[in-house]
């Protein structure tokens, strides 16, 4: 698998910031959405995904939401021909955004670099000197907007009709991690928009799942619990901003005990909740 760790920019900022990358002609424009990448593409055996995710939920429980400052609009000295936006933040945040990426980069997504770590957004890349200046002078009006990153993002690279996209398979939100019966048969719930294709091989394992396609306007909800890193529920529906709540899936493994059922339950309703708060 080709994964790469992001920090995807949120709406409605993303949608802005497209906006440039159309306007620069960028040619990934298409391929990934805007993000701050904190582990560049990496291949990754199929059998060690689990163990990556388990690196995302160590990781994204180390550090709490991130407020950042896109912009203003640079490039990299050199002949690549790249433009961005910088990442910028007060100096306790910023420590927290390169302790977040230090804490990804470790095996399965360990890998060779050949530069320093610059937090940044592209806009776009491969044009010559003269157009990059264009593109900054284009864009002096965007100083800097402010976004609050919450959520930690793996994505996959896939291929098809000689097209290639960064497409979203897992996400975990920054922050504590939510662990019942800390001291005994402990039980980690973690709440995401994604059904991680761990979660997902688990679930089919014990039968048919239920695919859970919300609504227009609605986004997914999914909560999985994990015993000593093994999937042994979860439970998945949608959210609606009209303030709707659906759980249309819960699942249990057969081996465990009935307090999983309701343990997920109520943690997908706090995470419903929570969102639409």
């Amino acid at each position: 698998m080709r994964l790469g760790v992001v920090l995807l920019v949120p709406e409605p900022v993303a949608s802005a910031v497209d906006g440039l990358r159309r306007a620069f002609s960028d040619p990934a424009l298409d391929q990934v959405a805007p993000h701050v990448t904190l582990v560049p593409p990496v291949n990754v055996r199929g059998e060690d995904l689990a163990a990556g995710l388990a690196v995302l939920r160590d990781a994204a429980a180390s550090v709490e939401s991130l407020d950042l400052v896109l912009g203003p609009v640079t490039a990299f000295p050199g002949g690549e021909g790249v433009a961005y936006l910088e990442v910028r933040g007060d100096d306790e945040v910023m420590a927290e955004l390169r302790a977040l990426r230090s804490a990804v980069f470790r095996p399965p997504f360990e890998r060779q670099v050949d530069h320093d770590f610059v937090p940044h957004v592209t806009l776009t890349q491969g044009v010559d000197a003269a157009r990059l200046e264009a593109v900054r002078s284009a864009a002096a009006g965007w100083d800097g907007v402010a976004v609050r990153v919450g959520v930690l993002h793996l994505l996959e690279e896939r291929r098809g009709d000689g097209t290639k996209r960064w497409t979203p398979i897992a996400d975990v939100p920054l922050g504590a991690r939510v662990v019942v019966g800390r001291g005994g048969l402990e039980l980690e719930l973690t709440a995401g928009g994604l059904l991680d294709p761990e979660a997902a091989t688990a679930r089919d394992g014990d039968g048919d799942a239920d695919r859970v396609i919300p609504p227009p306007g609605a986004r997914s909800l999914v909560v999985v619990a994990r015993r000593e890193h093994h999937v042994v529920g979860l439970a998945q529906g949608w959210t609606a901003p009209a303030g709707d709540r659906v759980l249309v899936d819960c699942w249990v493994a057969p081996d465990q005990l009935d307090d999983v059922d309701g343990h997920l339950r109520a943690a997908w309703q706090d995470a419903a909740a929570r969102r639409l708060h």
